[in-house]
This record gives structure tokens, sequence and C-alpha cells, in this order.
């Protein structure tokens, strides 16, 4: 038999505490540490915002290479912000488990945004 239990924390201090709690009274076994954003909707509007100006930027550089201008936006097009949250490692621990406490390091996420701007160009 097996138990499941989710467990979700704004404090990443507190994670490797939860992980030294859990296995002192009886977890034998944690997967899928997971961290991700507590906000990822703001997050992924800024990506768009950054993704539309560097595309815009792009197509300025090569109107200019090309010697015509852009004059407008005729389509701008989202294929996807997407947030890619960090996967811990799984912890398999043994009773009698060191006392140090378990580690739990911080990383970067992961926040892309892809957009298609098509742009009406004069000479």
């Amino acid at each position: 038999a097996s138990n499941t239990v989710e467990v979700k924390t704004p404090d990443l201090a507190q994670v490797g505490k939860v992980i030294d709690i859990a296995t002192q009274t009886g977890a034998n076994n944690i997967q899928a540490l997971r961290f991700g954003l507590k906000d990822e909707e703001t997050v992924k509007a800024q990506a768009l915002r950054e993704a539309t100006t560097k595309a815009k930027a792009k197509a300025e550089a090569i109107a200019s290479a090309l010697g015509v201008r852009i004059v407008r936006v005729l389509m701008a097009e989202e294929s996807g912000a997407t947030v890619i949250p960090i996967q811990g490692r799984d912890f398999y621990a043994a009773r009698e488990a060191a006392s140090a406490p378990t580690p739990v390091e911080p990383g970067n996420i992961d926040v892309r945004a892809n957009i298609t701007l098509t742009f009406e160009v004069r000479p």
C-alpha cells in the first residue's frame, strides 16, 4: 500500500525541513519535487512583451538592411508562453537518515514566449 501527499509552500527555506519531517515520520520515497511560480500569468505576460519587443527590433534591422521601412503591424500571433518548472530529484530515505538537513538548491525557472509579427513595409 502507498499514500500520496502533496505539500505546497511559498518558502523555499522550508522545503528541506518538510522533506526531513516526512522521512522522520515514515515516508521512505519522496517523488516529483517541483518548483514553480506563484503568479505565472504576470510572468508570461512579461515574456510576451519582451518577445514582441525583440521581434520588432529584429524586423526593423532587417527592414533597414533591405532599404525599406516598417509602416504598421499587420498581424501578431502568439504561439505560446510557457513556464518550465524546476524538477527536483527524488529522495529515498532510510529510517536512520543522517542528522544533516536535506539540501534543496534554488535554481532558475525558464519562461519562454514565442510571437510572430507580420509587418507592412514600404520603400
